[in-house]
């Protein structure tokens, strides 16, 4: 399988968070979880900037937030809601809401 190497960070972080939603879309949470930590890592180590880094490091979380949650607790379902609808990132905000449905 042939690599693609990004010289520009904010390519790799389009391309990260792609692969973010993909998996979240294919209920693929074993290679999310393992994404997600070595995602996060990359963004600590590149030192990417304050407002990308902010929302990075957020959809890392709610996605972590995600994957943990009880499908049956109702209760903890509605605060997670009520937590992505405080997204700032409107694509963010909505994709996230859809994959909780």
């Amino acid at each position: 399988m042939d690599r693609v190497k990004f010289d520009d960070v904010y390519f790799n972080l389009n391309a990260r968070n792609l692969l973010l939603k993909i998996y979240l879309e294919l209920e693929e949470y074993d290679a999310l979880d393992s994404h997600l930590s070595s995602f996060e890592i990359f963004i600590r180590r590149k030192k990417i900037t304050n407002p990308h880094r902010d929302n990075y490091l957020n959809i890392i979380k709610l996605s972590r937030k995600i994957i943990q949650l009880n499908p049956h607790d109702k209760a903890a379902k509605a605060a997670l809601r009520k937590e992505i609808e405080a997204e700032k990132n409107p694509s963010t905000r909505a994709f996230l809401l859809e994959i909780l449905e």
